[in-house]
């Protein structure tokens, strides 16, 4: 048993499953969010925003806010194809005003979709022909 494929597999399952930790949440937030009438959020406070890009083919973003009268930080992470260098953000509220999101996150909902699929198909790939070489 070639003990190289066996490791691609397990990182491949495992990039595989720290995608949709990081990215599936935030997913199904933005689709029920999609088409509601969201209002901005200015009582929240963005405490850091940063973005890194991958060869300008991936960008990751993460945007940390807090409440007012809450201490802890809650973060909003997004995944896209392409760069968001430079756009500006605006923290949007939901009408159930508990669900935070932003305009440019609902803006890119498609690519973040896209960009998703296209890493799980990525990744499932990779891990198939990996075990197909452990179980040869």
């Amino acid at each position: 048993m070639p003990v190289r494929a066996v490791l691609v597999c397990i990182a491949a399952l495992f990039f595989a499953a720290f995608t949709v930790y990081m990215e599936g949440p935030g997913l199904m937030r933005d689709m029920q969010l999609r088409n509601a009438a969201l209002v901005p959020a200015h009582d929240l406070k963005v405490e850091e925003a940063s973005c890194t890009s991958h060869w300008w083919i991936l960008s990751n973003c993460t945007i940390s806010y807090t409440q007012p009268r809450a201490r802890e930080r809650e973060s909003i992470h997004v995944s896209v194809f392409g760069t968001l260098g430079g756009e500006r953000f605006q923290l949007m509220r939901a009408p159930d005003n508990r669900t935070v999101t932003t305009d440019v996150v609902v803006a890119k909902f498609t690519n973040r979709v896209t960009t998703m699929v296209f890493l799980l198909a990525a990744f499932a790939t990779i891990g198939f022909f990996a075990f197909r070489r452990v179980i040869a």
